[in-house]
């Protein structure tokens, strides 16, 4: 196509065209045309100024391709040892089947994307596979992650990659707050708990308490409960040898301190 001198453009573009007078007759041109003319007829050394930037911009998104870690995902076939894995790409498992045939792989019922990222100059790679029980958006997806040294052919454990709720159900037993449903038994507190309100839990001293719980050795811990700011009560009990004590109530530092006048009353009658 050849691009010859335009006459004067008047108006304004309308429909995708320019409307031109060319003498004695108007003439409609595609201009969405026309520049894709321009840059193939012109290179970036013919154009000065702006359009030179902006032919070599566009020359320069052409020549890029994409990088291979977001390239076309390739097939896992049955079989395959993931330890061979380590080039970096995205890489798919179809079915479950073929998840149950593979090698060094951390599940076998559910088919999977498997991405791997190459570090330090390919030196080592990060393998992260992401798996889902469904297609719902109640779906539970899983992660797996794990990091390879290729240049010694050294091949990290698979750790599954925790969910909040997992990490939630971990931590619940540690938490200030909570109610009854978060445990059903006040036996069943670990070590070292920071303490929970169980209204209506098993062993118990009552409702409302915040209960503690503190390791003395490998097999005795403590209880300590507490309940109310206004009128506080406090409890305690021992674990020992795998059997709990009673709870113990303590005594309010008022109700000693009236224990101590009465006391020192009779003593001067």
């Amino acid at each position: 196509m050849q691009i010859h001198e335009l006459p004067t453009i008047s108006g304004s573009p309308s429909g995708g065209y320019f409307a031109t007078d060319n003498g004695t007759q108007t003439t409609k041109i595609d201009y969405t045309a026309l520049a894709q003319a321009i840059i193939e007829q012109y290179n970036a050394s013919t154009l000065a100024g702006s359009a030179q930037s902006v032919k070599a911009a566009l020359d320069g998104l052409v020549q890029k391709s994409l990088p291979t870690e977001i390239a076309p995902r390739t097939t896992i076939a049955s079989n395959d040892d993931l330890n061979t894995y380590t080039t970096a790409g995205i890489y798919r498992c179809a079915t479950a089947t073929i998840a149950a045939s593979l090698s060094n792989c951390p599940i076998s019922n559910v088919g999977f994307n498997l991405d791997v990222v190459q570090l330090y100059n390919v030196a080592f790679a990060y393998q992260r596979i992401t798996a889902s029980s469904g297609t719902t958006s109640s779906a539970v997806v899983e992660v797996y992650e794990r990091f390879i040294n290729v240049r010694d052919s050294m091949y990290g454990t698979w750790k599954k990659v925790p969910t909040r709720a997992e990490i939630d159900g971990i931590l619940k037993p540690y938490k200030v707050g909570g109610s009854a449903s978060d445990v059903d038994d006040c036996n069943s507190l670990p070590r070292n708990s920071i303490g929970y309100t169980y209204a209506n839990a098993l062993n118990s001293p009552d409702a409302g308490y915040q209960i503690f719980t503190y390791g003395i050795n490998d097999s005795n811990k403590v209880q300590l409960a507490l309940r109310g700011t206004v009128n506080p009560k406090i409890k305690t009990r021992l674990l020992t040898g795998g059997d709990w004590s009673a709870w113990v109530e303590y005594a309010k530092q008022a109700e000693v301190d009236a224990l101590d006048a009465r006391v020192s009353a009779l003593e001067n009658a």
